[in-house]
């Protein structure tokens, strides 16, 4: 399939059904494992919109939080974790906020789909497929020595802040 979605693409006419685009994608990753990079190559597709580090996967998780609080529904046990049932209305507001904020930005852009790489979003990798359930999932992975050699590469003095 192309990532237009053109009626003529091979899948479609295989009758494949065509990504719903306004459910993003989301790349999970570790600190030091490329994801920079793959962010740059997303972004350069005509019509996919990665920006830098929005950190919209947490802002998700203490979204949840908080209006699963106000509704009164069950939080999770563990503190700064999103709760085990988010609320309905909590699932669709905050929807309906991150559909506002990135349609502005991929309207700026002029792309279609929008990509988050932010670092610690497979924590939130079952919120976010209850406000996106169309939601795409790419992980990165890198052998665990290159993350470290990255990391003192650019931290000799400790593995600290970026490094």
């Amino acid at each position: 399939m192309d990532v237009a979605g053109s009626s003529h693409s091979p899948s479609a006419a295989a009758g494949a059904a065509l990504p719903d685009r306004s459910d993003p994608g989301f790349v999970l990753c570790m600190a030091r494992s490329g994801s920079t990079l793959l962010r740059f190559l997303l972004d350069a597709h005509p019509e996919l919109a990665c920006p830098p580090e929005t950190s919209l996967p947490a802002l998700c998780g203490q979204l949840s939080v908080v209006w699963s609080l106000i509704e009164g529904a069950p939080l999770a046990t563990e503190r700064g974790t999103a709760p085990p049932q988010v609320p309905d209305t909590a699932v669709a507001g905050i929807r309906r906020m991150l559909d506002e904020m990135t349609g502005s930005y991929l309207a700026r852009r002029r792309k279609q789909m929008f990509c988050d790489k932010s670092l610690g979003s497979a924590q939130f990798a079952d919120l976010l497929t209850q406000i996106y359930p169309g939601a795409r999932f790419l992980c990165l992975y890198r052998h665990p020595m290159d993350v470290i050699r990255s990391g003192l590469d650019a931290c000799p003095w400790g593995l600290t802040g970026y490094g």
